[in-house]
C-alpha cells in the first residue's frame, strides 16, 4: 500500500541514527529484567533459604543438595535470557524454555501452596515467573510475525 510502512521488529536500528528500535530496546530490558529476576531468586536462595523458611513456619530443607541443583538451573537460565537480551534476533528456544519453565515455576508454587506444603506469600513471586512467561510468549509471538512480514515486504518487492 502506498504510505503505509509496515512496522518491522526485526529491524535492529533506528534508519541513519545506529540506536536500536523502541520495540527492540524494550524486549533487551525484558530479558535483562528476567535474567536479574532469576539471578535474585537464586542469591536469595541461596543466602537466606533457612531464615525465610523460619520466618514462614516452614520445616527446615530435606537436604541442601536439591536446594544447590535448583539454584544452579535458576542461574543458568538466568544466563540464558541475558543470551537472549543480548541479540534479541537469537536464542528463541531459550526463549521457549523459559516459558515452559516459568508456567512450571508458577503451577508448582500454586499447587504448593493449595495443598497447604507452603504458605501462600512463598507462591506469590511465582505471579512474576507467570507474567514474564505472558511477556515471553508476545515477544516470540511478534517476532514470528514480524519475520512473515519481511518475507511477505520481499515476496511483494517492497
Amino acid at each position: 500500500m502506498r504510505g503505509f510502512k509496515s512496522e518491522n521488529i526485526m529491524e535492529d536500528k533506528v534508519p541513519g541514527h545506529g540506536r536500536p528500535t523502541v520495540k527492540l530496546r524494550r524486549y533487551r530490558w525484558l530479558f535483562i529484567a528476567a535474567a536479574l529476576w532469576n539471578w535474585l531468586v537464586a542469591l536469595i536462595s541461596l543466602v537466606a533459604d533457612e531464615e525465610i523458611r523460619s520466618l514462614l513456619r516452614m520445616p527446615p530443607g530435606a537436604d541442601s543438595l536439591n536446594l544447590h541443583l535448583s539454584i544452579s538451573c535458576i542461574c543458568l537460565l538466568g544466563i540464558g535470557y541475558y543470551w537472549v537480551a543480548k541479540d534479541v534476533s537469537r536464542n528463541h528456544a531459550i526463549v521457549r524454555l523459559g516459558i515452559i519453565g516459568k508456567v512450571a515455576v508458577f503451577s508448582i508454587l500454586l499447587g504448593h501452596a493449595i495443598r497447604g506444603d507452603i504458605p501462600y506469600t512463598l507462591a506469590a513471586p511465582g505471579v512474576i515467573d507467570l507474567v514474564f512467561a505472558v511477556l515471553f510468549l508476545e515477544f516470540l509471538m511478534r517476532m514470528h510475525s514480524a519475520e512473515g512480514a519481511a518475507t511477505n515486504d520481499t515476496d511483494l518487492g517492497s
